[in-house]
Protein backbone atom coordinates (compact mmCIF):
# COMPACT_ATOMS: atom_id res chain seq x y z
CA UNK A 1 0.00 0.00 0.00
CA UNK A 2 2.59 2.70 0.72
CA UNK A 3 4.99 2.41 -2.68
CA UNK A 4 1.28 2.85 -4.11
CA UNK A 5 -0.04 5.49 -1.88
CA UNK A 6 3.36 7.43 -3.08
CA UNK A 7 3.28 6.37 -6.44
CA UNK A 8 -0.52 7.87 -6.87
CA UNK A 9 0.03 10.65 -4.21
CA UNK A 10 -2.47 8.97 -1.96
CA UNK A 11 -2.39 9.88 1.80
CA UNK A 12 -3.39 6.78 3.86
CA UNK A 13 -6.86 7.07 5.15
CA UNK A 14 -7.07 7.24 9.13
CA UNK A 15 -10.53 7.56 11.05
CA UNK A 16 -10.54 10.60 13.15
CA UNK A 17 -11.45 8.88 16.44
CA UNK A 18 -9.65 9.29 19.98
CA UNK A 19 -8.02 6.44 21.01
CA UNK A 20 -5.72 6.19 24.51
CA UNK A 21 -3.08 7.70 25.16
CA UNK A 22 -0.02 6.48 23.79
CA UNK A 23 3.21 7.15 25.91
CA UNK A 24 5.61 6.13 22.80
CA UNK A 25 3.68 8.83 20.51
CA UNK A 26 6.90 11.70 21.57
CA UNK A 27 9.22 9.29 20.19
CA UNK A 28 7.65 8.27 17.08
CA UNK A 29 7.65 11.86 16.28
CA UNK A 30 11.21 12.40 17.13
CA UNK A 31 11.84 9.85 14.02
CA UNK A 32 9.52 11.48 11.68
CA UNK A 33 11.31 14.87 12.70
CA UNK A 34 15.16 13.44 11.99
CA UNK A 35 13.30 11.80 8.97
CA UNK A 36 12.19 15.36 7.62
CA UNK A 37 15.26 17.32 8.84
CA UNK A 38 17.06 15.41 6.47
CA UNK A 39 14.28 15.61 3.94
CA UNK A 40 14.53 19.44 4.13
CA UNK A 41 17.97 20.46 5.73
CA UNK A 42 18.14 24.34 5.99
CA UNK A 43 15.09 25.30 4.21
CA UNK A 44 12.78 24.53 7.50
CA UNK A 45 13.85 26.64 9.95
CA UNK A 46 12.43 24.67 12.81
CA UNK A 47 10.11 21.44 12.88
CA UNK A 48 7.67 20.93 15.98
CA UNK A 49 5.33 17.97 16.96
CA UNK A 50 2.31 19.80 17.31
CA UNK A 51 -1.01 19.11 18.16
CA UNK A 52 -2.80 16.65 20.81
CA UNK A 53 -0.14 13.99 20.33
CA UNK A 54 1.97 16.36 21.73
CA UNK A 55 0.09 16.95 25.09
CA UNK A 56 1.30 14.11 27.68
CA UNK A 57 -1.02 11.77 28.66
CA UNK A 58 -3.91 13.13 26.58
CA UNK A 59 -5.76 10.99 24.64
CA UNK A 60 -6.05 12.04 20.99
CA UNK A 61 -6.58 10.33 17.12
CA UNK A 62 -3.68 8.02 16.53
CA UNK A 63 -2.20 10.50 13.93
CA UNK A 64 0.89 12.65 14.46
CA UNK A 65 1.02 16.10 13.67
CA UNK A 66 4.02 17.93 12.48
CA UNK A 67 4.97 21.29 11.80
CA UNK A 68 7.59 22.41 9.55
CA UNK A 69 8.11 26.44 9.75
CA UNK A 70 9.60 28.10 6.87
CA UNK A 71 10.41 31.26 5.86
CA UNK A 72 7.87 31.61 3.06
CA UNK A 73 5.22 29.18 1.32
CA UNK A 74 7.09 29.02 -1.62
CA UNK A 75 9.38 27.28 0.44
CA UNK A 76 6.88 25.30 1.22
CA UNK A 77 6.43 24.86 -2.29
CA UNK A 78 9.73 24.20 -3.10
CA UNK A 79 9.67 21.12 -0.49
CA UNK A 80 6.83 19.10 -2.02
CA UNK A 81 8.79 16.46 -4.12
CA UNK A 82 11.36 15.79 -1.66
CA UNK A 83 8.57 15.20 0.58
CA UNK A 84 6.70 13.01 -1.78
CA UNK A 85 9.73 11.14 -1.77
CA UNK A 86 10.53 11.15 1.74
CA UNK A 87 6.60 9.67 1.86
CA UNK A 88 4.55 12.18 2.53
CA UNK A 89 2.47 13.29 -0.24
CA UNK A 90 0.93 17.06 -0.85
CA UNK A 91 -3.07 17.32 -0.20
CA UNK A 92 -3.75 19.94 -2.42
CA UNK A 93 -6.92 20.92 -1.18
CA UNK A 94 -5.81 21.66 2.17
CA UNK A 95 -4.30 25.22 1.62
CA UNK A 96 -5.24 27.02 5.04
CA UNK A 97 -6.52 26.92 8.03
CA UNK A 98 -9.10 29.03 9.57
CA UNK A 99 -8.72 32.43 10.14
CA UNK A 100 -9.39 34.24 13.55
CA UNK A 101 -10.22 37.53 14.00
CA UNK A 102 -7.35 39.64 15.60
CA UNK A 103 -4.85 36.99 15.22
CA UNK A 104 -2.00 36.96 17.45
CA UNK A 105 1.38 36.23 17.29
CA UNK A 106 4.68 37.21 19.02
CA UNK A 107 5.94 38.67 15.79
CA UNK A 108 4.93 42.10 16.53
CA UNK A 109 4.03 42.77 12.58
CA UNK A 110 1.73 39.95 12.51
CA UNK A 111 0.42 40.60 16.10
CA UNK A 112 -3.44 41.96 16.12
CA UNK A 113 -3.55 41.27 12.32
CA UNK A 114 -6.80 40.18 10.38
CA UNK A 115 -5.11 39.40 7.15
CA UNK A 116 -6.91 35.89 6.52
CA UNK A 117 -4.02 35.64 3.92
CA UNK A 118 -1.15 34.93 6.85
CA UNK A 119 -3.38 31.91 7.71
CA UNK A 120 -2.26 30.08 4.55
CA UNK A 121 -0.27 26.64 4.70
CA UNK A 122 0.32 23.56 2.73
CA UNK A 123 -0.40 20.25 3.99
CA UNK A 124 1.41 16.56 3.03
CA UNK A 125 0.08 13.65 4.80
CA UNK A 126 1.89 10.12 5.07
CA UNK A 127 1.52 7.68 2.29
CA UNK A 128 2.14 4.65 5.23
CA UNK A 129 -1.20 3.12 6.46
CA UNK A 130 1.01 1.85 9.43
CA UNK A 131 2.18 5.52 10.65
CA UNK A 132 -0.66 7.94 10.24
CA UNK A 133 0.62 11.61 10.16
CA UNK A 134 -0.06 14.66 9.59
CA UNK A 135 2.91 17.54 7.83
CA UNK A 136 1.54 21.36 8.29
CA UNK A 137 3.90 23.83 6.30
CA UNK A 138 3.91 27.00 7.67
CA UNK A 139 5.21 30.56 7.75
CA UNK A 140 7.62 31.63 10.48
CA UNK A 141 5.63 34.45 12.72
CA UNK A 142 2.25 34.28 10.92
CA UNK A 143 -0.47 33.61 13.55
CA UNK A 144 -1.75 29.54 12.58
CA UNK A 145 1.88 29.09 13.04
CA UNK A 146 2.37 29.95 16.41
CA UNK A 147 -0.95 29.15 17.44
CA UNK A 148 -0.18 25.73 16.55
CA UNK A 149 2.87 25.94 19.37
CA UNK A 150 1.05 27.77 21.87
CA UNK A 151 -1.82 25.38 21.96
CA UNK A 152 0.05 22.39 22.81
CA UNK A 153 1.85 24.40 25.69
CA UNK A 154 -1.50 25.60 26.60
CA UNK A 155 -3.05 22.42 26.73
CA UNK A 156 -0.23 20.56 28.83
CA UNK A 157 -0.48 23.60 31.23
CA UNK A 158 -4.02 22.87 31.86
CA UNK A 159 -5.42 19.56 32.39
CA UNK A 160 -9.30 21.20 32.57
CA UNK A 161 -9.00 21.95 29.18
CA UNK A 162 -7.65 19.21 27.81
CA UNK A 163 -11.10 17.12 28.93
CA UNK A 164 -12.66 20.10 27.35
CA UNK A 165 -11.09 19.80 24.22
CA UNK A 166 -11.62 15.61 24.44
CA UNK A 167 -15.30 15.96 24.75
CA UNK A 168 -15.77 18.24 21.85
CA UNK A 169 -13.72 16.07 19.76
CA UNK A 170 -14.93 12.71 20.59
CA UNK A 171 -18.73 14.52 19.95
CA UNK A 172 -17.09 16.19 16.50
CA UNK A 173 -15.73 11.84 15.60
CA UNK A 174 -18.52 10.63 13.62
CA UNK A 175 -18.18 13.20 10.56
CA UNK A 176 -15.57 12.48 8.20
CA UNK A 177 -11.99 14.13 8.26
CA UNK A 178 -13.34 17.65 6.87
CA UNK A 179 -16.71 17.58 9.06
CA UNK A 180 -14.31 16.62 11.94
CA UNK A 181 -12.41 19.69 11.62
CA UNK A 182 -15.60 22.08 11.17
CA UNK A 183 -17.38 20.51 14.09
CA UNK A 184 -14.23 21.75 16.15
CA UNK A 185 -14.54 24.72 15.04
CA UNK A 186 -16.43 26.85 17.19
CA UNK A 187 -14.42 25.50 20.27
CA UNK A 188 -11.52 26.63 18.53
CA UNK A 189 -12.71 30.42 18.57
CA UNK A 190 -13.05 30.67 22.01
CA UNK A 191 -10.09 28.83 23.11
CA UNK A 192 -7.56 30.99 20.73
CA UNK A 193 -8.74 34.02 22.70
CA UNK A 194 -8.23 32.36 25.51
CA UNK A 195 -5.10 29.91 25.00
CA UNK A 196 -3.20 33.51 23.81
CA UNK A 197 -4.97 35.30 27.38
CA UNK A 198 -2.76 32.49 28.87
CA UNK A 199 0.01 33.34 27.00
CA UNK A 200 0.20 36.73 27.73
CA UNK A 201 -0.05 36.51 31.37
CA UNK A 202 3.27 33.57 31.49
CA UNK A 203 4.77 35.66 28.50
CA UNK A 204 5.11 32.85 26.93
CA UNK A 205 7.44 32.26 23.80
CA UNK A 206 7.75 29.84 20.79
Amino acid sequence: PFAHNVATRTPAPHPPTPVPADPTWPQQAGRIINRLNTTCGHRAQRIDHIGSTAVPGMDAKDVIDIQITVAALEVADELADDLLRAGYPRVDSITTDVPKPDARSVEGRFDHNSDPALWHKRFHASADPGRPTNIHIRVAGWPNQQFALVFVDWLTANPAVQSEYLAVKRAAGHHDVSGYVQAKEPWFLDSYRRAWAWADATDWRP
